[in-house]
């Protein structure tokens, strides 16, 4: 009789805390319902906001006080991040060779290479002048040298 009692106890146990657990999360869920608190979790993208930040320009690294983020042509008007990307390297790319052709035009009034441009011409280094008077010395192919060159670091990223 003691047995049955003792297994009867048991199960009278287990049903009464399952009772108490159903019971707590009833009233915690009604609790926060009263409260107005909602967690909507869209995992797979189905909220009606994207979960992705817009690009903003403004934000970008190099904004700084007083200017603020400045393009007075608009480009950046329809802030789309890859466009703004390309330009942005496209411009640090134009810098670079900016700084080239500034050292193009300093150094050889302080160094000029020995022996010959052209030796079939008979053209010395040294017999180059400075400055722009330089491109009327050249010789053709050397210049369509230097513009193919040009041409295949522009159209192959070479040094990107």
């Amino acid at each position: 009789q003691e047995s049955a009692s003792a297994g009867s106890s048991g199960y009278t146990f287990a049903a009464a805390s399952t009772a108490a657990v159903v019971a707590a999360a009833s009233s915690a869920r009604s609790s926060a319902s009263s409260r107005g608190a909602k967690v909507v979790r869209n995992f797979f993208g189905g909220g009606s906001t994207s979960s992705y930040a817009s690009f903003d320009p403004a934000t970008e690294l190099g904004v700084q006080d007083p200017i603020g983020f400045w393009d007075p042509l608009g480009f950046s008007a329809d802030k789309d991040e890859a466009t703004f990307k390309r330009r942005r390297a496209v411009e640090i790319k134009h810098g670079r060779i900016s700084m080239y052709a500034t050292m193009g035009y300093i150094v050889p009034e302080y160094f000029k290479f020995p022996g010959y441009l052209s030796p079939s011409l008979g053209l010395k280094f040294e017999d180059v002048p400075n400055g722009l008077a330089a491109l009327s010395k050249v010789p053709v192919l050397g210049g369509a040298q230097i513009i193919a060159f040009a041409g295949l670091i522009e159209t192959t990223g070479f040094f990107q």
